[in-house]
């Protein structure tokens, strides 16, 4: 690896570093909707599906690990859901989507969110039936609405960031390509 992918990544890693200790000491402590802010899994979306598959699976898996120390949830209940997301919303990239526009990003990311949500919701019930857990999740309206939430944040800010960087990168822009012309 050449020092410019070094120093990339471990920018990259030290943002993601920011961001769950913001996540953790600041967002967790607000009222609600607020608090339904997910910025991780914002950025690790992004990661994945704009920047480097590869990368954003290592920094799903390094900030599972670390949210697991500071969660309450039995453990894997953090980290293989957003493993798991990761791995589905970069399969269903690879195989029907052909561009990273926004609408590909945000359908893709909130697939993500649901099936992120799905696996923790299934792993942490069968966490409990199993006894290793002392409570379980349950489907109530509180439920639904923190999902609606993480939706909306998740939604709202990949389209904040993302329009900027379409406009001033040209990675993003679409291509065209013109039969006879070389």
């Amino acid at each position: 690896m050449d020092a410019a992918k070094i120093i990339k990544n471990g920018g990259i890693l030290v943002w993601l570093l920011f961001l769950i200790f913001f996540q953790l000491s600041f967002i967790g402590a607000l009222a609600r909707p607020w608090s339904q802010l997910n910025l991780i899994l914002v950025f690790i979306f992004f990661v994945v599906l704009l920047v480097n598959y590869q990368l954003g699976l290592y920094l799903a898996a390094v900030a599972g690990l670390i949210l697991e120390v500071y969660s309450p949830l039995f453990f894997g209940g953090i980290i293989f859901p957003l493993l798991g997301a990761v791995l589905l919303i970069n399969f269903l990239f690879k195989l029907f989507f052909t561009n990273r526009s926004l609408y590909s990003l945000l359908s893709l990311s909130l697939l993500g969110l649901g099936v992120y949500s799905l696996f923790n919701f299934i792993y942490l019930n069968l966490a409990f039936w199993l006894g290793w857990q002392p409570f379980m999740i349950e489907l109530t309206g509180d439920y639904f609405a923190n999902l609606g939430w993480q939706a909306f944040f998740l939604a709202l800010i990949l389209t904040l960031v993302f329009i900027p960087l379409r406009l001033f990168s040209r990675r993003f822009k679409s291509v065209y390509l013109v039969e006879g012309r070389r």
